[in-house]
């Protein structure tokens, strides 16, 4: 139904649009331009990653994030492996005289992503963490 009102007297009488068209098109538009912005392709930050064993033992089978180191001796430390994203509270996992040892984060939740460059994840044994050890990362030098 299309309603037409009269702008003054002796002009002729001009169509108003139905509301509920504009209003269903206004929706679709912003629907569409949302939908755009979320499945847009994010590029995924790639870091260098390297663990460190910074404790007197052996660790065996050690996985850091998405990289696999193997073996690291007391002291020793892995090569460079690219992957991403990494975040500063990565899942560590290794062997230690037969026992798997994990640290695993809950989520990465408002964490910010590591992003490029080249960092070191520190592996000390500590008892007094619920893991039995503790990391740390930091940046290396370029």
């Amino acid at each position: 139904m299309t309603i037409r009102v009269a702008l003054h007297s002796g002009s002729t009488a001009a169509p108003i649009a139905r509301p509920a068209l504009f209003a269903f098109g206004a929706l679709l538009i912003a629907l569409l331009v949302v939908l755009a912005f979320a499945l847009w392709p994010q590029s995924t930050p790639i870091s260098d990653v390297r663990v460190i064993n910074a404790s007197t033992h052996t660790l065996r089978n050690i996985v850091v994030g998405k990289g696999h180191y193997n073996d690291l001796g007391p002291g020793q430390a892995s090569e460079y492996r690219s992957w991403g994203p990494a975040f500063p509270h990565e899942r560590v996992s290794f062997e230690l005289d037969q026992t798997r040892m994990l640290q695993a984060p809950d989520d990465h939740f408002g964490e910010k992503p590591l992003g490029p460059g080249k960092f070191s994840f520190k592996v000390e044994l500590d008892t007094s963490q619920p893991a039995g050890f503790a990391t740390s990362v930091a940046r290396d030098s370029m």
